[in-house]
């Protein structure tokens, strides 16, 4: 996948992110992230497969872009509008995106992130045949499946299950999934019964994909802008509004995500991070991002890393 930038292949695991469109496949990326790198707009945000390389010890994320021509340049994402720019520039060959994922640790084996096009975007067949493709050619690695839990049901994602089953019976139980069920925040606890809810899913998976699903609902939004408000970076006034909203959700520790799970540290907590006009103590904040549930996500993600206590650093090159 990343030979000609020097990473040896079987030196990666790969975590391909796959969803239907409205999933907030972005967004959880960038909350694994820390930071916005991919566009996320309410469209179809992803026309490219976009692998993401976890690289521990590096600074800032970077993005290796190779033209049709040959022409191949670096350049610093400090603005996620030049991942935008690029994704729907048709001279762009490939694009690799480089940087520290801080919540997954690698291990004998590097961890990329394959971010793919959503598979039902009416507008263009080639999202799904680039993102079909793709998943024909993983012989093993981690398929973290994203599921918007207000859209459960839908046929687009019932087409890509039976996809992915049939993916999974091949691979001789190579290829591990995963299944995110994102905006859990939508729900009204005092009105639905989110256990409930995630029983429904599980069944729905167990009929339609494989018999003993591994599921993690989160709220993926609500983890970037804790994640970001963590790191010190500053927010839009729409950020500021959604922070206050989500601080408020998942303060209480009745709001945990976690515990709906079906599954088998920071220093100088005690200082404050101000947000706008008001303070907020980080060890809070960092309660608040555990309910989200993206650290569990984060964990999963390790645990297939930990077969060799080696740790393992890439690092792309261009020629």
């Amino acid at each position: 996948m990343l030979k000609k930038y020097g990473i040896d292949d079987s030196k990666l695991f790969k975590v391909a992110v796959v969803s239907t469109m409205s999933s907030g496949k972005s967004t959880f990326i960038n909350a694994l992230i820390g930071q916005d790198v991919l566009p996320s707009q309410n469209q179809a945000c992803t026309a490219k497969i976009i692998p993401i390389l976890d690289n521990d010890t590096a600074k800032e994320f970077s993005a290796y872009v190779e033209y049709n021509n040959g022409d191949k340049e670096v350049v610093n994402l400090t603005d996620k509008n030049v991942v935008d720019d690029f994704n729907f520039n048709e001279n762009i060959k490939d694009i690799v995106i480089e940087g520290n994922i801080t919540g997954i640790r690698n291990r004998s084996k590097a961890t990329v992130l394959i971010d793919t096009p959503g598979t039902n975007f009416s507008g263009d067949d080639s999202h799904q045949e680039q993102t079909y493709k793709f998943i024909e050619s993983l012989d093993e690695g981690l398929i973290l499946y994203l599921i918007n839990a207000t859209q459960i049901g839908i046929n687009d994602d019932l087409e890509l299950m039976t996809y992915i089953k049939e993916k999974i019976k091949k691979s001789n139980n190579k290829l591990k999934i995963l299944f995110v069920i994102n905006k859990m925040d939508e729900f009204d606890l005092q009105k639905e019964d989110v256990m409930q809810s995630i029983k429904n899913i599980k069944s729905y998976i167990i009929n339609n994909c494989v018999s003993n699903p591994k599921i993690i609902p989160i709220s993926a939004l609500a983890a970037k802008l804790f994640k970001i408000c963590l790191s010190g970076k500053s927010f839009t006034r729409k950020e500021l509004r959604d922070f206050n909203e989500y601080y408020e959700l998942f303060k209480p520790k009745d709001y945990n995500l976690n515990l709906f799970s079906v599954t088998n540290e920071l220093s100088d907590l005690d200082e404050y991070v101000k947000i706008g006009n008001d303070e907020f103590k980080k060890k809070n904040i960092i309660e608040a991002l555990n309910n989200t549930g993206i650290n569990l996500v984060e964990k999963v993600i390790e645990e297939f890393l930990l077969d060799k206590d080696i740790n393992y650093t890439p690092k792309l090159s261009i020629d």
